[in-house]
């Protein structure tokens, strides 16, 4: 008897571990982020009053630009090429966060300031 609560113990303790592990990997997994690469983010407008922001970041990833613009939209969605390149026409003076998102995965997000030259 009691060597097959010892066994029966042992079994147990192998499951949680098993169990464990695999969480483990969900963690990572999760922690995972895609690459995204903006050209400049210090910018100032042109004479018609726009600076476009430029980057690279994974094959068709959707991009969000958020910010302030003149038509009253607080975001402005754009997608990448298939290298990787976007761009995406800004008409503001103030600070535009730009994030990367591709089957559910995120990028950091990178701040771009957009002035007007004085």
């Amino acid at each position: 008897m009691k060597k097959i609560l010892m066994s029966i113990g042992v079994l147990a303790i192998l499951c949680v571990g098993v169990v464990a592990c695999g969480n483990d990997d969900k963690q990572e997994d999760s922690q995972k982020k895609i690459s995204l690469t903006v050209e400049n983010t210090d910018l100032q407008t042109d004479s018609s009053k726009t600076a476009t922001i430029e980057g690279k970041t994974e094959p068709f990833a959707d991009i969000q630009v958020e910010g302030r613009f003149t038509s009253g939209d607080e975001k402005k969605n754009t997608q990448a090429d298939k290298e990787g390149n976007f761009s995406q026409t800004v008409d503001w003076q103030t600070n535009y966060k730009v994030v990367a998102e591709k089957d559910g995965v995120k990028s950091n997000t990178v701040t771009v300031k957009v002035t007007h030259p004085q």
